[in-house]
């Protein structure tokens, strides 16, 4: 939390038993991303996503979260309406293997060990 833009404050979250892969936002909250797929509400540690099997990477931008996993998967979470757990659906992209998903620069990208890079549309307010 910060009480000015220049002073913040850290709080210790800890989870065990849980592989994290990556931290980031979702507009107002914070997402952790675990190695299993599954993703965390911070700092109460809700889940929002379920586990997904062995995943490579995790990231999100803007609202939208992907997941990669090998052999070349691909995997967008969808919202549950009614606020629940969400859904891992296939995201239909070119074939790529051993994907990861990077964000930079305000786009959420595809890369793999090939060097394809693919530009997922992702729309920010």
């Amino acid at each position: 939390t910060a009480s000015t833009v220049e002073r913040w404050r850290a709080s210790e979250v800890t989870f065990p038993s849980r592989d994290p892969l990556g931290v980031w936002f979702a507009g107002d909250a914070a997402l952790l991303g675990t190695a299993s797929g599954e993703v965390l509400a911070l700092p109460s540690g809700v889940p929002v996503a379920p586990a997904l099997g062995d995943v490579l990477s995790i990231d999100g931008l803007c609202g939208t979260t992907v997941a990669t996993t090998s052999p070349g998967g691909v995997w967008q979470l969808v919202a549950a309406p009614d606020g629940g757990l969400g859904e891992w659906r296939p995201l239909p992209t070119r074939a790529l293997e051993e994907p990861r998903v990077v964000v930079t620069d305000g786009h959420l990208l595809l890369t793999d060990e090939n060097g394809v890079v693919v530009d997922v549309a992702v729309t920010c307010p």
